[in-house]
């Protein structure tokens, strides 16, 4: 299978705490799971439950070397089983980092660590 990502993602420990936005504007549950990857297009996390494809959320990720959270806006591409739990691919709407618009200082990053 081909791999369809515009930017490479590097594996990393943290956490993501995210929110879903609902179209009715119900407000959901405060939410931390694991962080899987990350890159400059997006992210993947784990979760307790399948999050369905375009799900709107908000969220802090929270690397474990401390640089500061990444928050934003993403909507989810896809939902998959993962060792009984489920992981899930997000594609970044808004982000930002360190208080600029981040999206090419992340993908800067993650090239330089794959270096």
């Amino acid at each position: 299978m081909k791999d369809g990502r515009v930017f490479p993602r590097l594996k990393r420990d943290g956490d993501v705490e995210y929110q879903i936005f609902t179209k009715d504007r119900t407000e959901t549950a405060l939410t931390t799971n694991g962080l899987l990857d990350v890159g400059g297009g997006g992210f993947c996390f784990k979760s307790d439950s399948p999050l369905g494809a375009e799900t709107v959320i908000q969220f802090a990720i929270k690397l474990k070397e401390d640089l500061g959270p990444i928050i934003g806006v993403a909507r989810t591409v896809w939902s998959q089983a993962f060792g009984g739990s489920f992981k899930n691919g997000a594609k970044f709407v808004w982000v930002s980092w360190k208080g600029i618009t981040a999206q090419s200082a992340i993908a800067e990053y993650v090239k330089n660590r794959l270096k």
